[in-house]
């Protein structure tokens, strides 16, 4: 009988710990008020000996997904890479709760590029939001979640095409696009899209293989193209002009001379 009950305690603690270790939340991050984001982002739970809330982590192996299985090994004999792939993480947190049913969060948050830093937010039911300073860009960062399904992932199938459309559109000499070194390029970010976790993935993923390119101001950023009104985009080019002028000399020879790279892509079509 005692060899029943502890058979039938040991199955509950393993479901328990199972569902646990299945919570997984869907993040947002926004650095400053709009200034570089949505960054989409899922985020997997852990739990200390008393079911409370203590870490918060992307998905891990990023490290995998962005750079290949075979020089990841090389990157963590060195540790040239976060610990375990993981690209952001929310440690030792602190759960204090509040007698109108929120709790409040305080942790240490991790992440390439923005650093370290202490994270304060709250969470009310399945949703979480709070912020941390960083040092690195001056600016607070905002994380907003929410409790997703376990299976939830994002879809990427249809970015490489938006890529391909875009630099097609925009840089100045196309004829680079039949290059063996722009085709191994776009194979990588097909590979990329596939796998990738997250809007980190891609981030670092992409930026990755753009700096093997031989043409620069080619990034991958976030935005939301939505939020720009009528009156915002010809606020837009308005700023955008006076950067770039064009000069015919004779039918075979025109001066393009370049004063300033803030202009925009409405400024670069009138050229």
């Amino acid at each position: 009988m005692l060899k029943k009950l502890l058979f039938l305690s040991m199955v509950i603690f393993l479901q328990l710990t199972a569902i646990n270790a299945q919570e997984k939340w869907n993040f947002q991050i926004m650095l400053g008020d709009n200034d570089f984001g949505p960054i989409n982002t899922f985020m997997h739970a852990k739990f200390d000996h008393s079911n409370t809330l203590h870490q918060l982590h992307s998905a891990p192996d990023a490290d995998k997904r962005i750079f290949g299985p075979f020089k990841t090994p090389l990157l963590r004999l060195f540790k040239k890479f976060t610990k375990k792939g993981i690209l952001l993480t929310i440690s030792d947190i602190e759960v204090t709760h509040n007698t109108d049913g929120t709790d409040s969060l305080k942790g240490s948050l991790i992440m390439p590029m923005l650093g370290k830093g202490l994270f304060k937010g709250a969470r009310k039911n399945d949703s979480i939001s709070g912020s941390f300073f960083s040092k690195a860009y001056n600016v607070l960062v905002h994380l907003d979640g929410f409790k997703t399904a376990g299976n939830a992932r994002f879809d990427y199938s249809n970015l490489p095409e938006k890529i391909s459309d875009t630099t097609q559109k925009y840089l100045f000499n196309t004829t680079y696009l039949n290059t063996r070194k722009w085709n191994k390029f776009m194979r990588r970010i097909e590979k990329l899209a596939k796998h990738a976790e997250d809007d980190l993935d891609l981030f670092f993923g992409f930026n990755l293989q753009a700096g093997k390119l031989p043409f620069s101001h080619f990034n991958l950023m976030f935005g939301d193209p939505s939020n720009e009104t009528p009156d915002e985009e010809d606020a837009l080019v308005q700023k955008t002009t006076g950067n770039i002028f064009y000069k015919k000399l004779t039918d075979h020879t025109a001066l393009l001379e370049v004063k300033s790279f803030g202009g925009g892509a409405y400024e670069m079509d009138s050229v």
